[in-house]
């Protein structure tokens, strides 16, 4: 019988709830996790009750694989590094400004957690965080210049610099010439909704 997400989810739950009457929980979510563990089983799990996301939340992350620009290894997870053939591993890509950093790794879900742990940690390593949602949909913006025009152009619209415990999102654009230019502009320029970062 082939079962879609909804019915996994519901056979996920009654077989924790029917076991967890003669084993205790944590042993339970372990085996599961371990043995099945993909990244919708981390997602469920920690949305069947407060205990078990508790159990989830405990577990240990590599939070120090921080992304690569170069020499990156596509047959091996950064996280547990395991070796396998390229199809057999996913890449989070992230950018730092106009960088981009990759982090390779397995599907278990904690290799995948990991990677995401990683890529907030090394953001915050470099006063950079990542807004719970973009402060907007485009990443098309008016930026503000010193003589009081603004120039069109664009900004990273998912991340926020932090900066003397201030907010700045990070724009940029060329000019007729083809030249590059970048500006902080204050957060606040953008929206006056609260910041509500990772």
């Amino acid at each position: 019988m082939i079962l879609n997400g909804t019915s996994k989810n519901f056979v996920l739950m009654y077989i924790i709830d029917h076991i967890s009457r003669q084993m205790e929980i944590h042993i339970i979510i372990s085996i599961l996790l371990d043995y099945h563990g993909t990244i919708k089983e981390w997602s469920v799990g920690r949305c069947l009750n407060k205990n078990v996301k508790h159990i989830i939340d405990s577990k240990k992350y590599n939070k120090e694989a921080f992304g690569k620009r170069t020499f990156i290894q596509t047959n091996q997870c950064s996280i547990c590094n395991k070796n396998a053939q390229p199809p057999e591993f996913d890449m989070l890509n992230y950018k730092h400004f106009e960088m981009a950093y990759h982090i390779v790794h397995c599907r278990h879900w904690q290799c995948r957690m990991s990677a995401v742990y990683s890529m907030i940690g090394h953001y915050a390593s470099r006063n950079m965080y990542i807004l719970r949602q973009p402060f907007q949909k485009s990443n098309k913006v008016n930026i503000p210049r010193t003589d009081g025009s603004e120039t069109r152009g664009k900004c990273i619209n998912n991340t926020v610099l932090k900066i003397n415990n201030k907010y700045y999102i990070y724009t940029y654009w060329h000019d007729e010439n083809g030249e590059h230019y970048n500006k902080l502009v204050p957060f606040k320029y953008y929206t006056a909704a609260p910041i509500r970062v990772y």
